[in-house]
């Protein structure tokens, strides 16, 4: 499995969440699915056809298809949540954690139901490609056909003339044996510098061919035949591999931007300006790893702002869905605040009935004392923190409690603000109501809260003070016809 939609989740058994219809929230069952291309925690350094490995330690973002019960899993307590694998490869792994492949089973929206991981790739079969293309560097690639037409025709050495001769240093080296030029070997005499036989034609391609020997320089078969055509055979690969720039500089929809497409096209004019009327494949190579490095950059960079404008709208879009569940719940306790003694309390109740497990315990008012589990998501009221113990949420000491919030408040020494919110099973977003009073103007500040507390509990657990602390003003920044925050209330 990898970052890719094609490869998918599918539930094996319904996602049953609570929905909400009219007054009651049956139950009622979802197929869902989730993407893999919506990653998490996939690999950084490895990569199948270029894209991200999911291993065991990665989940997907949100399940698809359960979006209705708004009510939240029967389960989990949450709707549209993670996919997280639960098996895994016994031995292949991909930065230490089995790799999750095709079948593997999936823990589907929290735990809420189970799933299997579904990626099947086109099974069709395809004919055999044809071998016609030349081989890089040879005279076909040059647009030769034979040597004749590259060279001419061939001159023959005068008979008797079994020696190469070596012009540089003067000497003539039995073509049985001997050392290349500038060496000394038995079988070597000096060759006349005038007069003497002519052992070959000058301008022949044998002539060019001497230099070329075994007992010369010895250079790849490409470097020989470029330097025999005077740098045709670059020339000619350096055209072939033009096509490549021309093709993302001049084709729409190949996944490219504007930007990413002038960049192979100012590439393959630098390349024909400087490096194919030279025959030169150094520097073409350069210019084409220095546009590939550019188009990669470019990639990365719109990558990360697409990444930071999703991760905003989602966060916005999160955060404005439970401030309109706190203001529908605020609004109704302002009109019938059924037994409670304020309207806060009223608030917390309806949460609790919500949210919470009806099966372990509940208070005198005959709502749940705790969430579902230690990591549910979701809104809990009136839990306290511990200053004693970095600002963690105070803990049930019950055998069969453990890392559940204490149900016990107040407790002394330790600021609770009205709502605290669990998402990923820890504290995303803390609100504080400010209900209008009967004499006039809204419910004022605690005193921990005024002394910052509020303050310190949000930077202890890794959030943000000024985002993620948020004050509603019930009266003014929620619409009670609506059920739901206004526009300008600060979620």
């Amino acid at each position: 499995m990898r970052d890719n939609d094609a490869a998918r989740i599918v539930s094996l058994s319904p996602d049953v969440c609570k929905t909400p219809i009219g007054s009651s929230t049956p139950p009622i069952p979802y197929p869902v699915v989730d993407f893999c291309g919506h990653d998490e925690n996939y690999t950084e350094s490895v990569r199948f056809t270029s894209q991200k490995v999911m291993v065991l330690r990665s989940n997907t973002c949100h399940v698809h298809g359960d979006e209705p019960g708004q009510a939240k899993g029967v389960k989990s307590g949450t709707v549209e949540g993670i996919c997280q694998p639960i098996e895994g490869a016994d031995l292949v792994r991909a930065e230490g954690s089995p790799i999750i492949t095709h079948l593997h089973r999936f823990d589907m929206n929290n735990r809420n139901t189970v799933g299997e991981a579904y990626f099947v790739r086109d099974t069709a079969t395809y004919p055999t490609l044809t071998d016609n293309d030349p081989v890089p560097g040879s005279l076909r690639s040059a647009g030769f056909g034979d040597l004749n037409e590259a060279f001419g025709p061939a001159t023959s050495l005068p008979p008797g003339s079994y020696q190469i001769a070596q012009a540089a240093t003067g000497t003539m080296t039995d073509a049985g044996g001997g050392l290349g030029a500038g060496g000394s070997s038995r079988n070597t005499t000096t060759v006349p510098q005038s007069g003497g036989a002519t052992t070959t034609v000058p301008g022949s391609w044998t002539s060019r061919l001497l230099r070329w020997s075994i007992f010369g320089r010895a250079e790849s078969t490409a470097n020989m035949l470029n330097e025999l055509t005077g740098g045709a055979v670059n020339r000619q690969r350096i055209e072939n591999q033009l096509h490549e720039f021309d093709y993302y500089a001049t084709t729409p929809n190949q996944g490219l931007t504007t930007e990413q497409m002038a960049i192979w096209a100012k590439g393959a004019a630098e390349v024909r300006a400087t490096a194919l009327p030279a025959g030169d494949m150094d520097a073409f190579d350069a210019i084409r790893k220095k546009t590939v490095e550019a188009v990669v950059s470019s990639a990365a960079r719109d990558k990360a702002k697409a990444a930071a404008t999703t991760a905003t709208n989602v966060r916005v879009s999160a955060q404005r869905e439970a401030c309109d569940d706190i203001c529908k719940m605020a609004c109704e306790c302002m009109k019938d605040r059924q037994g409670a003694q304020t309207y806060t309390e009223c608030v917390a109740q309806k949460i609790r009935e919500n949210n919470y497990d009806p099966k372990n315990g509940t208070y005198p008012d005959g709502t749940p004392r705790y969430p579902k589990s230690p990591t549910a998501d979701g809104p809990r009221p009136e839990v306290s923190y511990d200053p004693n113990n970095g600002y963690e949420a105070a803990e049930s000491q019950g055998p069969d409690t453990k890392g559940m919030p204490s149900s016990q408040y107040p407790k002394r020494g330790m600021p609770r603000p009205d709502i605290s919110w669990w998402k990923d099973g820890k504290l995303w977003k803390i609100f504080e109501l400010k209900f209008p009073k009967a004499g006039g103007g809204v419910d004022g500040q605690t005193p921990m809260q005024a002394d910052g507390a509020y303050e310190e509990i949000a930077r202890k657990n890794k959030l943000n003070p000024r985002k993620d602390l948020i004050n509603l003003d019930i009266e003014e920044d929620c619409d009670c016809e609506s059920g739901k925050a206004k526009p300008e209330a600060p979620c």
